[in-house]
Order: C-alpha cells, then sequence, then structure tokens
C-alpha cells in the first residue's frame, strides 16, 4: 500500500461530479473488507467460445462459499475484447482457498470462426467449477482478482474444445504509468494503469469520494 500511496503522487485521475439523479451510494466498509472480480479479455485462440456466467462466489477456508454480486453475464463472443468488472461484493475477513463459478458454455464452443460454424446450437447444461486461488480479506481494504476464459483442451476432430477458466492477480504498472479515479456511488478509488486501462487494485473510501488530497509525507 505503501507503493501505492506512493505511486499516487505522480498520477491522479479524479472523477465523481454530483448528478441530480445519482444512485444511493454502496454501503461504506467498517468490519468487512472486499473483493472485485475482473474479466480479462479474451485471447485470439478462444474467439469462439461462448460462455454465460451464473454466479461467483468466494471460498472461504471455513463454512459455505459466499456469493458475489454479479456484474457481467456474457464472457465470450467478442463481450470480453476489454477488461471488464464480473462480479464483487463485501466479505467477512479471513483467508480463502478461491472462487466458485456456475456458468454455461454453448455445445461444441469452438476457437475457430470455421468450426463454431458447424457448432450443435443451444446451452450446455449449466456447470460449476471450483477454481483454486489463495487470498486473503483485510478490514476496510479491497482485494482485486482477474479472471481470464481461455480456450482448452481439444476434443475430437473437429477441434472443439472447453474452456480453460482461470483466476491471478493483476499486474502492478509502473509508478509513472498509475492512474486513480474517484467512484462517488461505490465508495471506492480504483487504481490503473493509464496506458492500457487495466486494473491495478481498489481502495475503499468513506462515503461518496469525490476526489483525492495526499500528504506528500
Amino acid at each position: 500500500m505503501k507503493q501505492i500511496a506512493t505511486a499516487l503522487l505522480f498520477c491522479l485521475l479524479a472523477a465523481g461530479r454530483s448528478r441530480p439523479h445519482a444512485p444511493a451510494a454502496a454501503p461504506v466498509l467498517v468490519d468487512q473488507g472486499a473483493l472485485f472480480v475482473y474479466a480479462s479479455p479474451m485471447p485470439p485462440d478462444a474467439a469462439g467460445i461462448a460462455l454465460t456466467i451464473e454466479s461467483v462466489a468466494a471460498i472461504p477456508e471455513e463454512g459455505p462459499a459466499l456469493p458475489l454480486t454479479l456484474f457481467l453475464r456474457d464472457a465470450g463472443r467478442g463481450s470480453l475484447d476489454r477488461e471488464r468488472r464480473l462480479a464483487g461484493g463485501a466479505l467477512p475477513p479471513g483467508r480463502y482457498t478461491g472462487l466458485s463459478i456456475a456458468f454455461q458454455i454453448a455445445r461444441g464452443a469452438s476457437i475457430t470462426a470455421e468450426t463454431a460454424a458447424a457448432c450443435e446450437p443451444g446451452p450446455a447444461p449449466a456447470a460449476a467449477t471450483t477454481l483454486p486461488f489463495p487470498f486473503d480479506i483485510a478490514k476496510r481494504q479491497a482485494r482485486v482478482l482477474l479472471f481470464q476464459v481461455a480456450a482448452g483442451a481439444s476434443a475430437g476432430a473437429e477441434e472443439r474444445r472447453t474452456p480453460a477458466l482461470s483466476v491471478s492477480s493483476p499486474t502492478q504498472p509502473a509508478v509513472s504509468l498509475l492512474a486513480a479515479a474517484s467512484s462517488r456511488g461505490a465508495n471506492l478509488i480504483t487504481l490503473f494503469d493509464k496506458s492500457s486501462g487495466r486494473i491495478a487494485g481498489i481502495i475503499p473510501t468513506g462515503r461518496a469520494p469525490s476526489g483525492l488530497a495526499l500528504d506528500p509525507a
């Protein structure tokens, strides 16, 4: 966090003018932390995959999975040409072992346009998978994870593939490329790479932040 705070001294993008009919602000984190999952752009070899996300949940070391608010359902066929927020929400502080994701995939989803045209139409039955990736949630802090959809192993002569799903942490940009934007409705400051637009981190704030003020010390 010290490196992030120092980086903000070099790059700052503040957003947040009040709007006449702005939605009610999200609750301020007090005794909880937060997790935000962003979907990474799909690689070229996964262009034919059609995936619909049904739910995303965080898996604690003890107890049942905790569902997150879903912001994006379509994770294929051109919808992930850029990084997008997939899911997020408040979580109790503690250790987590990964994510549980329920999804549907088009029958015979393929990695090429030619084979995609020959795929059997209609969605396959909903499936759920556990993506192991240990992470911690701390009180009044937010964690960001990246969800990646890639082409998996082929199954048959038609090169049909089941998507390979994975989770990772975002890459931290160089200090000179780090920028920040405040969100009044979400009570958050989003850190991102101003060159690529990729997410770098999220800082929870008090209610309705409208800018940033930093102490050089």
